[in-house]
């Protein structure tokens, strides 16, 4: 997957009728809005964790996250980020697991050996 030249995404976002409405909604201008985009797509930054009063983002018109909400967002982000990156217990050789596989057949029995069923019976009995 190849990614996309800063002017093609700038393109993208020029012919995108929700461009305007996405920055109002983040109280930028469209220019500064069209920068931020470009810089995540084409250098693969994510963005920082930023952290706003809850009285902020009333103001804004959002309703802020409660305790549990933001525990969720937060576990969810780390869960992403531990499953794309390898740690130095990650072994390079292994294969991922198949989740949901069916388990195979089950394995055949070989057939009895009578002289070794033959001496299993004669040590029982004695």
């Amino acid at each position: 997957m190849s990614r996309k030249s800063a002017e093609e995404i700038r393109a993208a976002l020029d012919a995108d009728p929700n461009t305007v409405s996405l920055a109002a909604a983040l109280n930028m201008t469209v220019e500064d809005y069209a920068k931020l985009v470009v810089h995540f797509a084409t250098t693969g930054a994510q963005p920082q964790l930023f952290v706003v009063p809850d009285a902020e983002l009333k103001a804004r018109g959002h309703t802020p996250p409660d305790l549990r909400q933001m525990n969720g967002f937060l576990a969810e982000a780390v869960a992403v980020k531990m499953t794309h990156e390898a740690t130095s217990y990650s072994s390079s050789k292994a294969k991922p697991v198949a989740l949901g596989a069916q388990p195979g057949a089950p394995a055949q029995a070989l057939p009895a050996d009578p002289a070794l069923a033959a001496e299993i019976q004669k040590r029982r009995k004695s």
